[in-house]
């Protein structure tokens, strides 16, 4: 692969910009940094295809073969990183795929920038750099050190500001979309609701044209009747509405006389009825006491009957014993008799 800073032949060369990422020792610091989290979380199939949407200048078509042809999915994604360390600002450019909405690795790309705020502070907190940092220099441009680390620190402070920068745009660009899509579809509401508006405005006026026009033919016709009917007609139709009502009245007070009648009819058989039911009412209660009376007596007249059968059966009793007496004496006597002899 030769030297980690030589860049791949290909068409997608260097950003030519100055970036903190040209400095060997702080590019290899960050990639070690990262290494574990994006060999962990990171498979080339998600993300090797995002990179030219941010930056066409990061990996060529011969880094993805290589990179694709590497056994195994936790040494693809080293090779990736390893090939990706290559190119200038490679590390804003891996953090915008991350965050990209097709990948969704935001947790990853927030850990990253984590790591690099660390290093960041680490570097800004070094004493010195040291002469082998420095070989990307060019050896008339070198500098003091005091300079070197100057310059060092502002592009680091650079970095931050642009990253910062760049995800204020990100929201920005975001918080307009939304705006521009809620005014599109408010534009939209307003244009049905004018639409239903006019709708219903051009449907009333049909109803009203509708209305008058039948109102009107109604008055027309209302007016050609009037005009074929004369007074003589009217009058006779009046007379004739006149004798029926009174042959309606007539009836109707027969109707009312008849139903008086009946009415009276009714009451006077309902008051028979009732009378009659009070009759049989009493007529059985009369029969009911008689017939309570004679079980009485009945019943009186079978209990005297039955004392006087206990009283005889009581009397033939003391007859039976009265002879049962008699025979025992018999039969003693006749046993001393017997004796006797």
């Amino acid at each position: 692969m030769g030297n980690a800073w030589e860049i791949p032949v290909s068409d997608c060369s260097r950003d030519t910009r100055d970036s903190v990422y040209t400095d060997p020792t702080y590019n290899s610091q960050l990639k070690i940094a990262i290494n574990e989290m994006f060999v962990e979380f990171i498979r080339i199939e998600n993300v090797i295809h995002v990179f030219h949407k941010y930056n066409l200048r990061v990996l060529t078509e011969e880094d993805k073969e290589k990179i694709t042809i590497t056994d195994g999915d936790r040494e693809r994604s080293r090779e990736l990183l390893t090939r990706l360390a290559m190119y200038e600002n490679w590390f804003n450019c891996l953090l915008d795929v991350l965050e990209d909405e097709n990948v969704k690795l935001t947790h990853v790309a927030s850990a990253f920038r984590n790591k690099r705020d660390d290093l960041n502070e680490k570097w800004l907190q070094e004493p010195e750099i040291e002469q082998d940092d420095c070989q990307v220099l060019k050896k008339e441009d070198r500098a003091p050190s005091s300079l070197i680390k100057e310059n060092q620190r502002l592009k680091i402070k650079l970095e931050k500001e642009e990253g910062s920068h760049t995800q204020e745009k990100k929201l920005y660009k975001k918080c307009e979309e939304q705006l521009n899509n809620l005014k599109s579809d408010q534009a939209t509401i307003n244009k049905i609701r004018m639409e239903e508006k006019n709708n219903l405005e051009t449907k009333l006026k049909l109803l009203k044209q509708d209305y008058e026009h039948e109102k009107k033919v109604r008055t027309e016709t209302e007016a050609k009747m009037m005009e074929g009917v004369s007074k003589n007609d009217v009058s006779q139709s009046l007379e004739k509405l006149r004798q029926e009502s009174e042959k309606l009245r007539r009836d109707y007070d027969n109707e009312r006389e008849s139903r008086e009648d009946l009415e009276s009819k009714i009451k006077v058989a309902e008051a028979e009825k009732l009378e009659m039911k009070h009759a049989l009412e009493q007529e059985h209660q009369e029969k009911l006491d008689a017939l309570k009376k004679d079980e009485k007596n009945a019943l009186r007249g079978l209990k005297d009957e039955i004392r006087l059968l206990t009283s005889q059966l009581e009397n033939v009793r003391k007859e039976c014993d009265l002879k049962r007496k008699s025979c025992d004496d018999f039969e003693a006597k006749t046993k001393i008799i017997e004796a006797g002899k």
